[in-house]
C-alpha cells in the first residue's frame, strides 16, 4: 500500500442547502450519543439518504449535556479499504484530524516488520488487538466528547477488519461514540448489544421519506405543480425511497403529461433501471442475482415457497436449495427486501426493485415465466392459499386449473364481497374455458345482477339455461350433486331477477323450488333460497310469514356460519320491523345480524352493512344524530365492495334526512348522488324520488316539489304485486306533504284516510304513527283543533313507548306549535288525566325541536317569518362573552356545515366535549341554533 492516504476519503462532505431536513432522525443521533451509547448503526439498502442524513447531523448545532460540541472525525469507505492494515491507517488518519498524534504508537505497531495478517488468525487476532489496545489507550486520554463517523461500511467484507472494529465498538471509552453507515449489517455481535442497551439503529423503515418529506422534496426538486394525488401516489410507488422519489423527479422533466407519468412509473423507468442495476444488481454474485430475478414473480416471499420455485431452475446451487437461508441473507444484506412479520417467514421485494427484476426475468429467461408461476400456483394450492393459487395459475397460463380452483371458493370469495377480485378471475380466462364451466357463468350472473347489470345478467343465464336444458327438462338423468348445484344456481339466479322486477309470485315459486329438494346441496345456498322466499312474502306485504321465514334464517345461520345470507335477512327482517313501529325490536334484530355477519377473526362481512345501517335509522329516530352517522358511514364503508341499492340505499336515504338535519346542504344533495350511483330498481327509483322530494320541501324549494306532485294520484290503496304496501303509501305520504305545503288539507287527508286502515290490517304501526302525525297537521291547517288534538294524543302514545323523535321533529313548526298548543291543553284540570304521563315525552320533543333540525314550512308559515335582518338587529343588542380559542375554532367549523361528529375528528376531541363547546357558543352569542349562531357571528366579526 502506498504510505500517501488520499485526504478526501477524510472530509465531511458539504450539507445540500435544497435537502429536505430530517429533524426526528436528527433527535434520534443526538440521542443516541447523549444517552452513551457506544454505536450507532444506519443501515439501509442504497438510496435510503444515510449520508445525506450524516452530513445534516454533522453540520446540524447538536443538543449536547457538554459545553462544547462534540469533535468529528470522518472516513468514507470503499472497496479498496479491504484490507486490515489500509483500513487501520485511515482509520488513524481520521482519527488525527481531531488531535494530531493521535494513535501515533499504534501507527508504528501497524508500520512494524510482522504484518497484521499474518499475526493471528482471523477467529482471534492477537496482533490487532495489541494495535488496537494501543489506539483505544491513546483514545482515552482524549478530552472532550468525539464521534467516529465510517460511511460505506458495506464495501468491507474482511473478516479481519470486522474481528477488528467489533473489538474497537466493545472497548470504546466513554467519550468517544461510533456510528457506521451501511447498505447491510456488518457481522458484529448486534443482538448482544442491543440486549446491553449499547447500540442505536436507524433502519430503513426510519430513513423512509413520510409523504410530508416526500411532498417537500418534489417541491423542490419538480418545477411544475404536483397534485396531492400525484405526490401521494409517487410516494405509494417508491415506498419512501428518497432516490426513487428523486430518478422519478428527474423523469419528469419537459414532460407534459405529468399525472399520465406518474401513473405509469414503475422500476423499469430507464433512471430506476440503470440505478438498481448499476448500484444494486450487478454488484451481486451470480446466485444471488439468480434467486432474485427467478423469485421476483411472487408478490410475498417464505423460505419454502422460493424452494419450490427455484426447484423448476436445472444446475442449482447448493446455496440456492436452501430459500430461507437465502432470505435471511438478503435480509441482512438490505438488498431491498421488506419482513412482513417479525419472525423471518414472509417478505417482499421494494415495488420498484421487484418491477427491475421481472423485467430482467423476462428479457433474460422468457420461457421459464410461465413454469416458475405454475411451481408457485402449486405450493399456495397445497398450503390453503387458493386465491394466491389462482392469480399464478393464471399468470403461467394454466387455465383449466385456475378455473377448478375458482369453482371450489367462488362461493366464498362472494361471501367476503371479494366480487371484483371474481370478477378479475373470470375476465382472465379464455372464453372456451368459461364455456366449460357454467358454475363460473351463473356466479357471474349473480354479481351483475347485485351491480344493476341487469341485461348482462339476463344474456348470460339465457347461454347457460340452453346449456343446461338436458338436465332440467329431464332428457338426461342428474349425474351428482355438481349437476345439481348447477340446477340450483340457475333457479336462484333466476329469482334475484325476479326480485329485483318485483315478480313476488315468480319468486316465490322459485325459491320453494330449491327448498323442496330433499338434500341439501349447500347451506349458504339453501338460505338464500329462504332469503327470496322471505323477500317475496315482504312484496306481497305477507309480512307475518316473511317474519317468520327471515328469523329462521337467522337460527340456521348460527349452526351454518353463514355471514352472507345470515346478516342479509336479519338486515331485512330489522326494516320490517321499524315499519311495524318496533323500534326496540329491530335494534335487537340488526345486532343479532352484525354478530352473525362476524367470521373466525372477527372481521365483518360486507353484507352486515344492512344491519349497520338499520341502527343508523333507529338512533335517527332516536335522535342520537352523532350515533346514528357513526353507524350509517360503517355501514356505507362496508358495503362499498358491493355496493348496490338493497345493500346500501338505506343507508344513502337516511343520510339525506340526516345531513339536511344538521342543515348540510351539501351533504344532503352529495348523499342523494351517491343512491342513484347504485343502479337502483324501479322500487328504489321509486325511494330517491321522493327523497328528493322531501329534501325540496325542506329547503323551501316549493316549487320543485309542486311540480313533481301536480298530477301525481294515489297509489297506496292499489293493488300492487310489483311495490310492497310499505313503499307505495310513502309515496302518498309525500304527496301529502306537498298538499300541505300547498295549504290543500282536504286533499291532504284525501290522501291519508284510505290509506290508514290498510297499514292498520297489516299492522304497519310504524306507518300507521306517520299517517296520524300527518292527519294531525292537516286538521291543525283546517282549524279544527278537537281532530288535530285527537291525531296527536293517538300518536304520541304509540310513540312514547318506542321513544321517537324524528317523526315529530322533521315536520317542523307547525308540529312543534301543535305540541306547544296540545301541551297547554291536557295541562287544563278538566283534561283526561291519562294524558298527562305524556308531558314528560312532549318536554322531550319540545326541547328537541330547539337543536339544530330541517324544518318543512307551508308558504303561510314562511310569510309570517320575521325577516332574517330583524334577525341580526335582534342579536346585534346583544352584549357577547368573549369565546375561548378553542369555542372559537369549533364556531368556524360549525359556520362549514359540519357535525358534531365531524368537528370532534377533526379537533380530536370527544363528541361530549363538542357538543359542551356549541353549548357555550350557543350561550354567549344568544342563538338557539345554528343558524342564529353564524349570523351573530358574522354581525360581530367573528366569522368573515
Amino acid at each position: 500500500m502506498s504510505d500517501q492516504l488520499l485526504a478526501t476519503k477524510l472530509h465531511i462532505p458539504h450539507a445540500h442547502t435544497d435537502l429536505v431536513s430530517r429533524p426526528r432522525l436528527i433527535k434520534r443521533l443526538n440521542a443516541g450519543r447523549v444517552a452513551g451509547h457506544r454505536l450507532t448503526l444506519i443501515s439501509a439498502p442504497a438510496g435510503f439518504g444515510k449520508t445525506t442524513l450524516l452530513t445534516e447531523w454533522v453540520h446540524a448545532t447538536p443538543e449536547s449535556s457538554t459545553q462544547h460540541p462534540p469533535r468529528i472525525a470522518w472516513l468514507s469507505l470503499e472497496e479498496r479499504d479491504d484490507d486490515l492494515v489500509r483500513f487501520l491507517s485511515y482509520l488513524i488518519a481520521a482519527l488525527q484530524v481531531i488531535q494530531a498524534n493521535l494513535g501515533n504508537k499504534a501507527l508504528l505497531l501497524l508500520r512494524s516488520p510482522m504484518p497484521l495478517s499474518v499475526s493471528g488468525t482471523s477467529s482471534g487476532e492477537p496482533g490487532s488487538e495489541i494495535f488496537l489496545t494501543a489506539l483505544l489507550n491513546d483514545m482515552t486520554r482524549t478530552n472532550g466528547e468525539a464521534v467516529v463517523i465510517l460511511d460505506d461500511y458495506h464495501a468491507i467484507n474482511s473478516s479481519l477488519v470486522h474481528h477488528a472494529m467489533q473489538f474497537l465498538i466493545e472497548h470504546l471509552p466513554r467519550q468517544w461514540h461510533m456510528v457506521v453507515a451501511t447498505r447491510s449489517d456488518p457481522p458484529w455481535t448486534l443482538a448482544r448489544w442491543r440486549a446491553r442497551d449499547q447500540v442505536v439503529e436507524i433502519r430503513v423503515d426510519d430513513l423512509r421519506f413520510t409523504p410530508e418529506e416526500s411532498n417537500l422534496f418534489l417541491d423542490s426538486m419538480v418545477h411544475t405543480e404536483l397534485s396531492a394525488e400525484d405526490v401521494g401516489l409517487l410516494e405509494k410507488r417508491t415506498e419512501g425511497w428518497i432516490v426513487g422519489l428523486k430518478l422519478a423527479a428527474l423523469s419528469l422533466q419537459a414532460r407534459r403529461d405529468v399525472a399520465g407519468f406518474i401513473a405509469a412509473f414503475h422500476g423499469d423507468d430507464r433512471y430506476v433501471l440503470d440505478y438498481l442495476t448499476e448500484e444494486v444488481l450487478q454488484r451481486q454474485s451470480e446466485s444471488v442475482q439468480n434467486f432474485l430475478l427467478h423469485t421476483a414473480i411472487l408478490d410475498r416471499l417464505c423460505g419454502s415457497l422460493c424452494d419450490a420455485v427455484m426447484s423448476a431452475l436445472p444446475g442449482r446451487t447448493v446455496e440456492e436449495e436452501n430459500g430461507q437461508a437465502f432470505l435471511e441473507m438478503l435480509e441482512q444484506a438490505n438488498l431491498f427486501i421488506v419482513p412482513l412479520d417479525h419472525r423471518r417467514h414472509w417478505y417482499r421485494y421494494h415495488h420498484l426493485f421487484a418491477d427491475l427484476l421481472r423485467q430482467r426475468l423476462r428479457h433474460l429467461h422468457p420461457e421459464r415465466v410461465a413454469e416458475l408461476h405454475r411451481r408457485a400456483a402449486g405450493w399456495y394450492e397445497s398450503n390453503g392459499f387458493l386465491s394466491e393459487a389462482i392469480g399464478h395459475a393464471i399468470a403461467g397460463a394454466d387455465y383449466e386449473q385456475a378455473a377448478h380452483w375458482i369453482e371450489r371458493i367462488a362461493l366464498n370469495t362472494l361471501m367476503l364481497g371479494e366480487a371484483g377480485t371474481f370478477l378479475e378471475w373470470l375476465e382472465d380466462l379464455p372464453s372456451e374455458c368459461l364455456r366449460a364451466h357454467p358454475q363460473l357463468r351463473l356466479y357471474r350472473a349473480f354479481v351483475l345482477i347485485s351491480r344493476g347489470q341487469l341485461e348482462s345478467a339476463r344474456l348470460e343465464l339465457v347461454q347457460v339455461e340452453s346449456q343446461l336444458a338436458p338436465f332440467s327438462s329431464g332428457d338426461q338423468e342428474l349425474g351428482d350433486a355438481e349437476t345439481q348445484l348447477l340446477l340450483d344456481l340457475m333457479i336462484l339466479v333466476r329469482a334475484s331477477l325476479t326480485v329485483i322486477e318485483g315478480d313476488a309470485t315468480r319468486t316465490r315459486d322459485l325459491a320453494r323450488q330449491v327448498l323442496a329438494q330433499k338434500t341439501v346441496v349447500h347451506p349458504v345456498l339453501h338460505n338464500l333460497s329462504a332469503f327470496f322466499l322471505g323477500s317475496a312474502l315482504f312484496m306481497a306485504d305477507e309480512l307475518k310469514e316473511a317474519n317468520q321465514v327471515l328469523t329462521q334464517i337467522g337460527t340456521t345461520s348460527q349452526t351454518t356460519q353463514d355471514t352472507m345470507v345470515g346478516p342479509l335477512a336479519l338486515g331485512m327482517l330489522g326494516q320490517i320491523l321499524i315499519r311495524q313501529g318496533q323500534l326496540h325490536h329491530a335494534r335487537q334484530t340488526f345486532e343479532q345480524g352484525l354478530a352473525l355477519g362476524k367470521d373466525s377473526a372477527g372481521h365483518l362481512a360486507p353484507y352486515a352493512a344492512l344491519d349497520h345501517i338499520g341502527i343508523g335509522k333507529v338512533l335517527y329516530e332516536w335522535n342520537d344524530l352523532d350515533g346514528a352517522i357513526q353507524h350509517l358511514n360503517r355501514g356505507i364503508e362496508l358495503g362499498e365492495p358491493i355496493a348496490n341499492f338493497l345493500l346500501l340505499g338505506e343507508g344513502y336515504l337516511m343520510l339525506i334526512r340526516l345531513k339536511h338535519a344538521w342543515g348540510d346542504v351539501v351533504g344532503a344533495n352529495e348523499a342523494l348522488v351517491q343512491a342513484r350511483r347504485l343502479r337502483p330498481s324501479p322500487v328504489g327509483e321509486l325511494l330517491i324520488q321522493l327523497a328528493q322530494v322531501r329534501l325540496w320541501l325542506a329547503q323551501g324549494n316549493f316549487s320543485a316539489a309542486t311540480n313533481w306532485g301536480a298530477d301525481r294520484k294515489p297509489i297506496g290503496e292499489k293493488a300492487d304485486t310489483a311495490t310492497p304496501f310499505h313503499d307505495r303509501v310513502i309515496q302518498d305520504m309525500t304527496l301529502a306533504r306537498v298538499r300541505l305545503a300547498e295549504h290543500r288539507s282536504t286533499e291532504t287527508l284525501e290522501l291519508l284516510n284510505p290509506a290508514l286502515p290498510i297499514a292498520e290490517s297489516h299492522e304497519l304501526w310504524g306507518v300507521v304513527l306517520e299517517l296520524r302525525i300527518l292527519q294531525a297537521l292537516a286538521w291543525q291547517m283546517q282549524g279544527d283543533q278537537v281532530r288535530a288534538f285527537n291525531a296527536l294524543h293517538v300518536a304520541l302514545t304509540f310513540a312514547e313507548t318506542e321513544k321517537y323523535m324524528r317523526l315529530f321533529l322533521d315536520e317542523g313548526e307547525s308540529m312543534r306549535l301543535l305540541i306547544s298548543d296540545f301541551r297547554i291543553q291536557i295541562e287544563k284540570p278538566s283534561h283526561n288525566p291519562q294524558a298527562h304521563s305524556l308531558l314528560g315525552y312532549m318536554d322531550k320533543l319540545l326541547a328537541g325541536f330547539s337543536s339544530p333540525s330541517p324544518v318543512s314550512p307551508t308558504k303561510s308559515e314562511i310569510g309570517n317569518r320575521k325577516p332574517l335582518h330583524h334577525l341580526q338587529e335582534q342579536v346585534s343588542k346583544i352584549r357577547v362573552e368573549p369565546l375561548s380559542e378553542r369555542e372559537l375554532e369549533v364556531l368556524r367549523l360549525l359556520a362549514t356545515g359540519m357535525s358534531n361528529q365531524e368537528i370532534a375528528q377533526r379537533l380530536v376531541i370527544t363528541v361530549g366535549t363538542t357538543k359542551s363547546h356549541v353549548h357555550h357558543i350557543y350561550s354567549k352569542l344568544g342563538a338557539k341554533d345554528r343558524l342564529e349562531a353564524v349570523i351573530r357571528a358574522k354581525e360581530l366579526g367573528l366569522l368573515s
